[in-house]
């Protein structure tokens, strides 16, 4: 096995994120640091889950209030359906972020009754990523350095006079936690063949893909999954002679969005010896950034395919 170099897709993306600040605007934490407070009158900030609240939460600063509706890592971000109280939370927003590609369409929905004059950041719309395809947005290195852009972009707009700091934070973030996650995701191995994964949903896609990792998992199994539509007896017959004759190398288990077929997939995975990696939608309480969790489950993964 070998460690890859960074791929160019993520190297793209990042010189795209150069390219907002400028070259002037590159500049190290520590002068970043040095601007705590805010110039320009804080910004209220909405964001519909933890994963995107963390970064942005990072990207603002003392810029803006952060407030993060969904956090309870036992709740389905797809089926989650805001009391009148989580509602409420979006008024007076200034922005409101959401993922998008039919991932939180409820904050979209919470955002046009509660806060109608907020911009409305879509970060899948931001990405280029349209409705239908996978929307795990964050679990792409690529997308996650283009919605830094996009989201440093929004607070650009609405505070203009708080310009080098919002850029000040961007490369503080980008070339400090952000280098740390990408070189986390360089030390995954590389096996030659691919190595070969198989999910129980599409969460960790795109990072098995950065990762370079060739995805068994049952066409019908992922289409379901992909649709949000219960497994057939069919799809689950597949995934199951899938493990048994053990054609991947690790199971990735989704444990946010269980059912009792996903889990008959783990039994079986562990009964054969295959590794299995958890991985959830947002970010658990016991992780105090996005970085430290996305590097915890590549650490997971880097020890599972290294067994």
């Amino acid at each position: 096995m070998t460690t890859r170099p960074l791929r160019s897709l993520v190297a793209a993306a990042l010189a795209a994120a150069m390219g907002l600040a400028g070259a002037a605007a590159w500049i190290s934490p520590a002068a970043a640091s040095e601007r705590s407070s805010c110039p320009a009158k804080p910004l209220r900030v909405v964001v519909s889950v933890n994963q995107w609240g963390e970064i942005t939460r990072q990207l603002a600063g003392s810029c803006a209030k952060v407030v993060q509706i969904l956090t309870d890592p036992k709740i389905d971000p797809h089926d989650y359906v805001p009391n009148a109280k989580a509602k409420k939370r979006f008024a007076g927003a200034d922005i409101v972020v959401v993922n998008g590609v039919g991932y939180d369409d409820w904050a979209q929905q919470a955002a046009q009754e509660y806060a109608p004059e907020a911009t409305v950041v879509v970060l899948g719309e931001g990405v280029g990523v349209q409705v239908g395809a996978n929307p795990h947005l964050w679990y792409s290195p690529d997308y996650v350095f283009l919605s830094t852009r996009v989201i440093t972009g929004a607070l650009l707009e609405a505070r203009p006079k708080a310009k080098d700091y919002f850029l000040n934070r961007l490369s503080a973030y980008q070339s400090g936690p952000l280098e740390g996650y990408l070189e986390a995701v360089r030390s995954v191995p590389v096996g030659e063949p691919p190595l070969r994964y198989a999910a129980t949903e599409t969460i960790f896609n795109y990072m098995a893909a950065t990762a370079m990792l060739e995805d068994m998992t049952p066409s019908a199994w992922e289409t379901n999954s992909l649709n949000d539509r219960p497994q057939t007896n069919a799809s689950a017959r597949e995934f199951k002679a899938l493990l048994k004759a053990k054609k991947v190398d690790v199971l990735i288990f989704n444990t946010q969005t269980s059912d009792p077929v996903a889990k008959k997939m783990v039994k079986i995975a562990k009964d054969k010896g295959i590794p299995v990696v958890k991985v959830t939608e947002t970010v658990p309480p016991n992780y105090a950034t996005f970085v430290a969790w996305q590097e915890a489950m590549l650490a997971n993964l880097d020890r599972a395919l290294r067994r």
